[in-house]
């Protein structure tokens, strides 16, 4: 599978997105569920973090969030949703499949030996 240039853009965009120790901290966190969120429409089963919980798990000013959590949902990597006065945060799974195709891919070329090309 040969990625194209579309999907090849796509890709730097995540890569640079996820760069950030920060923001790879925020992703890794929205698959693991709410941290004790303020948003009660959440059900606890539902992978998603209201943007006060990332502030409180990282503590880092409400801006400073805000941007990186921007960075990601420009990236594709998380979704927003308005429930009530919160913005919910959840986790784009279709894009963390591409994510994990991509490396299984280079993964399964090194477990391929390649034979030498005959003139």
């Amino acid at each position: 599978m040969a990625v194209d240039r579309q999907d090849s853009a796509g890709l730097c965009k995540v890569f640079a997105a996820l760069a950030n120790p920060h923001r790879l901290r925020i992703y890794e966190s929205l698959f693991s569920g709410c941290l004790s969120t303020c948003c009660d429409r959440i059900e606890r089963c539902e992978p998603a973090m209201a943007q006060t919980d990332v502030v409180r798990l990282l503590g880092l000013a409400q801006s400073t969030i805000s941007h990186y959590l921007k960075v990601l949902e420009d990236a594709g990597l998380v979704r927003t949703e308005r429930r009530g006065p919160w913005t919910c945060y959840f986790p784009n799974y279709s894009q963390a499949a591409k994510i994990g195709a991509f490396f299984s891919e280079l993964a399964s070329r090194e477990a391929q030996p390649t034979s030498p090309e005959t003139p």
